[in-house]
């Protein structure tokens, strides 16, 4: 804990109405606990994530639509009160049109405003190298946060991961490089900005990727050794 300024529990699932589904939370109460003690005795800020990958479809039915907004904020509120939690990330991925992306920008300034003084507010946004090779020059509305996104919050975390630059490429520094000044020439105020980096390696062994830690391919690789060039890490020559 002594590493760590922030610590996010993931996560939060947000629905249509505008209610949340605490699934996570209510099945591990002792290891909340634990980590809310833990985190306080050593000083390190916990947050609480809302949304995530196949996580965000809620996100939809509820920006836009007044009812389902404040019904959502209100719910923020009284989970962040609950567990004393000292910032709210929120991880929709993504916004599919630019009227979501508009309405999600008003939005977020509104949490903002409704947050006690003291909880910070953050989004989750994906990189340059995945808008540009899926879309080259056709930037889709769910990629284009502006201005009026980044004002609203206090962090902006750039997910510099799961770029497959090329096979099994994770986090490239190239990439990672031009992801952090695209979203600079964009507005961002780099004090915002925060730089997410993998701590996994993937498995493209089957012909599909896989998630595996170094001390999982450690055990993995004595098990399967004419597989080992097919698990790729970052290595610290030219990649994060």
């Amino acid at each position: 804990f002594p590493r760590y300024t922030v610590l996010t529990l993931f996560s939060l699932v947000p629905q249509a109405d505008g209610s949340l589904t605490t699934t996570f939370f209510d099945q591990r109460t002792e290891e909340v606990n634990l980590l809310k003690s833990s985190a306080a005795a050593n000083n390190v800020a916990l947050w609480v994530s809302i949304g995530g990958a196949g996580l965000s479809d809620g996100f939809e039915g509820i920006i836009g639509n007044a009812s389902a907004e404040q019904n959502f904020i209100n719910n923020i509120l009284a989970f962040v009160a609950l567990h004393g939690f000292s910032g709210v990330d929120l991880d929709w991925e993504y916004p599919k049109t630019q009227a979501q992306s508009d309405a999600f920008a008003i939005f977020l300034a509104n949490l903002k405003a409704a947050l006690p003084a003291g909880v910070s507010l953050s989004i989750d946004a994906p990189t340059f190298v995945h808008t540009y090779l899926n879309h080259g020059a056709s930037i889709p509305p769910r990629d284009v946060y502006s201005t009026a996104h980044f004002n609203a919050v206090d962090y902006f975390n750039i997910m510099a991961y799961d770029m497959d630059v090329t096979e099994g490429e994770v986090a490239r520094y190239t990439a990672t490089e031009a992801t952090v000044n695209w979203w600079r020439d964009r507005g961002l105020d780099m004090s915002k900005a925060l730089l997410g980096v993998p701590f996994y390696g993937r498995d493209w062994s089957s012909g599909k990727k896989a998630d595996m830690t170094w001390a999982y391919y450690e055990g993995w690789r004595d098990l399967n050794p004419t597989l080992i060039d097919k698990v790729y890490f970052t290595s610290e020559a030219d990649r994060i």
